[in-house]
């Protein structure tokens, strides 16, 4: 769970998501203010928000590696105060929490994705999905989100996007 900690893909450079440390041992952080879910709100997207925090780290913390456990005490979306997170597997003294966090630091940005990466990402794992889920309704669904993001940030946002999901997302 440390190397899941320190090799993280995404950073919030624009300061929307808000957090603290709960506890070192286990770890354990709560987020105080989230981008995501301000934005579910202001687009009438709560609902689909609520589910999204249900399941995206914890999967996410399982494709690194299935036997790391993420407990999900509590979200901002579903209408508690904070998002509790307990990273099980990940426990810190103070002099750990130093190393770990200069080690962080050293490693900067290297292992960060941009927004475009993530976004594009999700526009494919889900294409991919709904291919499964329900066959020969995918493209719709997904022409759908582009036209939708595209209202929202631009044509050009929505091509790049578009252009983005094509990338092999299973390769290293």
């Amino acid at each position: 769970m440390t190397s899941y900690l320190l090799y993280g893909e995404w950073a919030d450079r624009e300061g929307k998501n808000r957090q603290e440390l709960l506890g070192l041992a286990p770890y354990a952080t709560a987020c105080l203010t989230c981008g995501w879910c301000a934005c579910w709100q202001e687009l009438g997207l709560l609902e689909y928000g609520k589910l999204y925090c249900l399941d995206v780290d914890k999967s996410l913390v399982e494709g690194f590696n299935p036997d790391l456990v993420l407990d999900i005490h509590s979200t901002l979306s579903a209408g508690a105060e904070r998002c509790h997170f307990v990273w099980n597997g990940a426990s810190f003294d103070g002099e750990s929490a130093a190393a770990f966090a200069a080690k962080k630091a050293a490693m900067g940005e290297k292992n960060q994705r941009d927004f475009l990466y993530h976004t594009a990402h999700l526009l494919h794992a889900m294409g991919e999905t709904f291919a499964q889920l329900l066959p020969g309704e995918s493209e719709a669904i997904c022409q759908g989100a582009l036209a939708a993001f595209a209202g929202r940030y631009g044509q050009p946002a929505a091509d790049a996007v578009k252009a983005a999901a094509q990338a092999d997302f299973e390769a290293v």
